[in-house]
């Protein structure tokens, strides 16, 4: 074992690795930094809200969203609090996941994108199929349901869609490269994104 570390209160979710440090949301309102290399303790900063992951945005603030007050808390990377954004129109349970300026939330089978200062910018999806986490490639949010991977520009809007064989059920698909992975009971399938849909 290289390292380890306590933190107060446990931790809410999987912690962020950014830049070489960690930072993680704790059930004790707290927001802590840490070095990845040697586990030494960098910060912590206090939101009075249980904290779940949090996402970089805009290369500046640490969005981290709070489950039971159903608000987003904006930190600067060495832990200066920012601003604690209004209350969200429903809960903050699904996963977050930053895409350039934005943080991208998916919960009640739509993608909700909010500013690095908390504020809403758009929704993608009606509610009538489930989408996954969305994963981001130069600037395209990619988001898959169970029959169809989506592609939206950084405003909200659709570029392509691109069919997908049956059986894929809704689970997050994996980047790497240009490469999009998608799974299913049956097996595996890859999408060239330098192809186009």
């Amino acid at each position: 074992m290289r390292w380890q570390r306590g933190l107060v209160g446990p931790l809410t979710e999987a912690p962020l690795v950014h830049g070489g440090v960690i930072y993680a949301g704790t059930r004790a309102g707290l927001l802590a930094a840490f070095d990845a290399g040697d586990g030494t303790p960098l910060w912590e900063a206090e939101a009075d809200a249980d904290l779940r992951r949090p996402v970089v945005v805009a290369g500046r603030a640490l969005a981290a969203a709070s489950a039971d007050e159903q608000t987003w808390h904006g930190f600067t990377l060495d832990g200066q609090r920012l601003w604690r954004g209004a209350e969200a129109d429903s809960e903050l349970e699904g996963p977050v996941t930053a895409a350039g300026p934005l943080a991208l939330l998916t919960e009640d089978r739509v993608v909700k994108a909010f500013t690095a200062d908390g504020r809403p910018a758009w929704t993608y999806g009606d509610g009538d199929f489930d989408i996954t986490a969305p994963a981001v490639s130069d600037g395209r949010i990619l988001l898959q349901t169970p029959d169809e991977i989506h592609a939206l520009n950084p405003e909200g809007e659709r570029l392509w869609r691109f069919p997908l064989p049956a059986g894929y059920p809704v689970s997050a698909p994996l980047l790497r490269g240009n490469r999009l992975y998608v799974t299913s009971e049956e097996g595996m399938a890859a999408l060239d994104l330098t192809a186009g849909p």
